[in-house]
């Protein structure tokens, strides 16, 4: 028998009796799951804590057989865990531990050196780093557009906001007198 969180949370409810204390149950922490989303392995209905989620690899993708640990701990790790929230087929324990990372870690911060070095996945400066976006003054207007552009998200937002922060502040720095 298949179980999901609403209707285990119906079934602990339906269970209490009236005047009796309600059963403590964290569905953050423990899991049930269908045969089919365990595939025989016992370890997967034990309670899930943020230091078993961290220690939980990744069984596909671009990160395979690497822990949630380890992706999180880089800014394209974090934005391929933030990616992968938004697949429905995403199965109940790799989601929760997902959820787990990113609710309990903070995002790496984006080091200035590797952001002017990212290189633009999309658009009309594809390949380009965003350092050689910059050197000119339309590259300098598609930069202000990308960073006002509400659809950016991931990596290449973190990137973005990083150089464009440090733009700003160059910017803001007091002139030397001649």
């Amino acid at each position: 028998m298949a179980f999901s969180y609403i209707g285990a949370a119906h079934m602990i409810a339906d269970a209490q009796e009236p005047g009796v204390e309600p059963i403590p149950f964290d569905f953050n922490q423990y899991m049930v799951l269908s045969d089919a989303e365990h595939d025989g392995d016992e370890s997967m209905l034990e309670p899930l804590d943020l230091a078993g989620a961290l220690a939980t690899p990744l069984k596909f993708g671009r990160f395979k057989d690497q822990t949630l640990a380890t992706i999180a701990s880089s800014i394209d790790g974090w934005s391929y865990l933030e990616y992968l929230m938004t697949w429905e087929e995403l199965k109940s324990r790799t989601r929760a531990a997902i959820t787990l990372v990113l609710e309990n870690q903070q995002c790496p911060p984006a080091d200035l050196g590797d952001a002017m070095r990212y290189q633009l996945k999309f658009g009309k400066y594809k390949g380009k780093t965003l350092a050689s976006v910059i050197t000119t003054k339309v590259g300098r207007d598609y930069f202000r557009y990308l960073h006002d552009w509400p659809n950016l998200n991931g990596a290449t937002k973190r990137y973005v906001d990083t150089v464009y922060a440090a733009l700003e502040n160059w910017s803001k720095k007091p002139k030397l007198p001649a």
